[in-house]
């Protein structure tokens, strides 16, 4: 799991794309840069992007590549508390492209799509949310346990909806 030091304000634009091949493109970087990566998933049929980058640790969106797991919205969001972008702990990521082996489900309720890799273990206490932007991370007990993009079109949650219904058994 992601160790978060912190939070810093941000001015940055936060771009969503969604599209027929990428599920979704987050990005709250203006210019390019060469990041590094934190990723998630099982690496066949589910895979999440970090870019992190790599002088200040400011974690600067996420690309969700795969998936294969949907999961029931929240029962309740986390309040938002802290404006900005999470500062990873660049200690833990000794390499250019680090990866973890868990499971990353998704969820789409009320125009907001969420990705989950909440550990077993999660506890709503102490959870709270950082807000860039329609992107928000969920970090909790030091931890980023899953973002959340809100504020989505219509046209938005049709192309998530699309992509959902590629996995057996989804249900709009």
């Amino acid at each position: 799991m992601l160790n978060i030091l912190e939070t810093r304000k941000h001015n940055c634009p936060v771009i969503v794309e969604i599209d027929e091949y990428l599920p979704l493109a987050v990005k709250a970087y203006a210019r390019p840069f060469d990041p590094t990566y934190y990723r998630l998933g099982n690496f066949k049929t589910s895979l999440a992007e970090i870019p992190i980058n790599p002088n200040d640790g400011l974690v600067m969106g996420i690309d969700l590549i795969c998936f294969d797991k949907i999961c029931k919205p929240p029962e309740l969001v986390p309040e938002v508390k802290q404006s900005g972008l999470p500062i990873a702990a660049m200690d833990k990521l000794e390499k250019k492209i680090n990866d973890e082996l868990m499971d990353v489900r998704v969820s789409l309720f009320d125009h907001t799509f969420f990705l989950d890799w909440r550990d077993p273990s999660y506890s709503q206490a102490g959870a709270y949310l950082t807000e860039q932007g329609r992107l928000h991370y969920l970090i909790q007990a030091g931890k980023l346990q899953g973002a959340l993009i809100s504020a989505l079109s219509d046209r938005e949650v049709g192309r998530l909806e699309e992509h959902m219904a590629r996995i057996s058994g989804y249900r709009s």
